[in-house]
């Protein structure tokens, strides 16, 4: 599938020919050529893969919610990458390495989700230990009424789900129409933001 139709069409015709044992020369050399074009093209299949997952690993490791992880849950969003990797620099056929694309994108949102989960759990636990320490007395004997605010960690939204609206067309066929899907995405979005949330843009 992915080596030229002109090597393929040599086999074939020293295949078909009459006298193929006068043509073996040809046939070695045509066989190399296409060993050579197969090797260059799963190498730059990988160099493709590896790529994405770089790109996506500093997607996630550069926002501040990833900084505000534990040092474990941060080894778990390393430890998924560091599995794809060397999954794709073993791999043998550049078909599955072309398909592991759509597996480096479910990787990085299931980082994602996991990130906004153990965000949300600090936060809880922050607003929790706040509410207990504004119910203990400071040193008059009075309960402090108002507790310290936590900082707020924002979650984050990747692209995909971010830009995806609810349209009741499948089309935009009139500029009425572009109009009223850029006002539903600027809805949507703004939504997100006032929940505290980021939004991903790659």
């Amino acid at each position: 599938t992915y080596v030229s139709a002109e090597l393929i069409k040599v086999l074939d015709e020293i295949y078909n020919s009459a006298t193929p044992w006068s043509l073996m020369a040809k046939g070695k050399a045509t066989i190399d050529a296409i060993t050579n074009e197969i090797k260059e093209k799963r190498e730059a299949a990988i160099a493709d893969v590896i790529n994405i997952l770089d790109a996506k690993f500093q997607a996630l490791t550069g926002l501040s919610s990833y900084g505000a992880l534990q040092a474990n849950q941060q080894q778990q969003i390393t430890a998924m990458f560091d599995v794809l990797k060397s999954k794709a620099q073993s791999e043998r056929y550049i078909g599955n390495l072309i398909a592991m694309n759509n597996q480096v994108t479910d990787t990085y949102n299931k980082c994602l989700d996991s990130i906004n989960h153990w965000i949300e759990e600090k936060q809880k636990a922050q607003e929790e230990e706040a509410r207990k320490k504004a119910q203990q007395p400071n040193g008059g004997g009075q309960t402090t009424t108002q507790p310290n605010t936590p900082h707020v960690i924002h979650k984050v939204v990747s692209k995909q789900k971010a830009m995806s609206v609810t349209f009741d067309k499948p089309v935009l066929e009139t500029k009425e129409d572009v109009e009223k899907y850029v006002d539903a995405l600027k809805t949507q979005l703004m939504q997100y933001i006032e929940q505290n949330n980021n939004i991903m843009l790659n």
